[in-house]
């Protein structure tokens, strides 16, 4: 997928820890389409997607649930396994999707 990210723009995003798929146009348009409920589980750990990423995401869909994850890095389900299969159960519980 062509995320809009290239040259110094990418390689900013990468050294600054910002995940540059959230600071595009793609983003912005992606994010006025979504119409059910999200749930977006991070690392705070991570270093793709950072602080900064994470505001900007929350700002782009406010209505998604954001949760992050101290000590823990890009790989959520891998590396918190049990925490993150209770957070999607409950999140798809809380919305009657299962």
């Amino acid at each position: 997928m062509d995320w809009g990210v290239s040259g110094p723009v990418a390689h900013l995003a990468h050294a600054t820890g910002f995940c540059a798929a959230v600071y595009t146009p793609f983003a912005e348009k992606l994010s006025s389409r979504i119409k059910v409920p999200t749930l977006v589980l991070y690392g705070a750990d991570s270093d793709t997607f950072r602080g900064p990423a994470v505001k900007r995401f929350k700002s782009l869909l406010p209505s998604a649930t954001v949760k992050g994850f101290e000590d823990t890095g890009h790989f959520v389900p891998m590396e918190r396994t049990d925490e993150c299969a209770r957070e999607i159960l409950s999140f798809l519980e809380a919305h009657n999707i299962i």
